[in-house]
């Protein structure tokens, strides 16, 4: 399955009943995003292998939020313009370095 699947059919199939329901949910798809790349990267990976992999985990994140804004899921814009992947994930030091020189 691809990450943008897995990405939907977890907010698909998650309940939310309070706010805190909606934090637990964006850590969930952050955490699937990052199971789905770090499997991929290695030491010995190089920087440009290590951007392409990151790139196609943004990509994904993308298409899945175009799935959800198609449908006009109720919470798409939080999740859109607050819970990025990809702001969230540059947000971090360390994995912005990953990012931009490499391991």
């Amino acid at each position: 399955m691809f990450l943008d699947d897995k990405l939907y059919n977890h907010v698909k199939q998650f309940k939310i009943d309070k706010p805190e329901d909606f934090n637990i949910l964006v850590n969930d798809l952050y955490r699937i995003c990052e199971d789905h790349w770090k499997p991929k990267i290695d030491l010995h990976g190089t920087y440009k292998e290590v951007r392409q992999i990151l790139d196609q985990t943004f990509n994904a994140w993308n298409l899945f939020i175009k799935k959800l804004e198609k449908e006009k899921w109720f919470l798409i814009n939080i999740l859109k313009n607050d819970a990025d992947y990809k702001q969230s994930f540059l947000s971090n030091e360390r994995y912005r370095q990953i990012y931009e020189k490499g391991l």
